[in-house]
């Protein structure tokens, strides 16, 4: 900051200032810090990349899950159930390359192993159990020597892991994707899909450690209504429209305009000029908007242009 007196201590400045001692514990607690930092972010992104892909499975199948951070379970960083499936899906997340199925006391094969019997014993049927690593030769490795006895439930998969989140979107498209597809446009662009992530991570971070996925999907479009689609189908948005307002918009010369995840989307000019409207067709925002267009009563896109946002 122009004018300011204030400086930033290196580590050696440090070092002068208060001797060698200070500054090996210094080290070691920034250490700390970091690790801790790495575990928590490290589980964050991944459970909310989950409950991201839960939330297509929701839509498509009708059928909630309920999201579980750091479980009651022996697989326990986290869980998703899904009861009326009897489907159970456990995740160890290890955010190191110091990672091995049989290390450890217990170790993850008896974790899992233990994890198995109890959601069998609870009725479940379809269980899959994942050990997550974030190096990918380690999860190579993994998957190359799952121990038999748990082989037939169990997988190691690769998440990967940035301090920055959005280098992490920039660089897996997958991963960027799967938060995308709550986006309100069929077609997001990468700042949008990061500004989803945001907003899921920011619901599951308010209801966790426990929460179904249709009530972290209800608290992000609270958060942010004019970016996360409607999850209600595109038959019932369709059915908000006015008669009248359908038919002013079908009359107008070169406009087209369709109903895709619960938003009115809009093109003129063959597409030379397009547009996505910020409130879904659940809103009282679009019944306003329709209104409005009513009373324009336009026979050209000129004419309500300006209403169309």
């Amino acid at each position: 900051m122009e004018g300011s007196t204030v400086r930033r201590l290196d580590e050696e400045a440090i070092c002068d200032l208060l001797g060698e001692d200070a500054l090996r514990s210094l080290r070691a607690r920034n250490r700390g810090g970091e690790n801790a930092y790495k575990g928590y972010s490290y589980e964050e992104v991944f459970a909310s990349h989950q409950i991201a892909q839960s939330a297509k499975n929701y839509f498509e199948d009708g059928v909630d899950g309920e999201a579980e951070w750091q479980s009651n379970t022996f697989v326990d960083d986290f869980v998703i159930r899904r009861d009326p499936e009897k489907e159970f899906k456990g995740y160890q997340l290890k955010n190191t390359e110091n990672v091995s199925w049989e290390n450890g006391s217990p170790s993850i094969e008896t974790d899992f192993q233990r994890q198995f019997t109890c959601s069998t014993e609870e009725g479940y049927e379809d269980i899959l159990l994942r050990l997550v690593c974030s190096s990918q030769k380690r999860t190579k490795e993994l998957s190359e020597s799952i121990p038999d006895s748990i082989e037939s439930y169990s997988e190691a998969i690769h998440f990967p892991y940035k301090p920055q989140f959005l280098l992490l979107l920039e660089e897996n498209d997958w991963i960027a994707e799967a938060f995308g597809w709550l986006s309100k446009h069929p077609a997001p662009k990468r700042i949008e899909m990061s500004n989803l992530a945001g907003v899921l991570i920011g619901a599951w971070r308010l209801l966790s450690p426990q929460a179904t996925i249709s009530s972290i999907l209800d608290k992000a479009r609270d958060m942010s209504p004019t970016l996360v689609r409607s999850l209600r189908s595109d038959e019932e948005a369709e059915m908000q429209l006015i008669p009248e307002f359908k038919e002013l918009l079908s009359n107008l010369p070169h406009f087209e305009f369709s109903i895709e995840r619960g938003f009115l989307q809009w093109s003129f000019g063959s597409g030379s000029t397009s547009g996505v409207l910020s409130n879904d067709c659940f809103s009282d925002a679009f019944q306003k908007i329709q209104m409005n267009v009513i009373g324009a009563n336009p026979t050209s896109f000129e004419e309500i242009e300006g209403l169309l946002v």
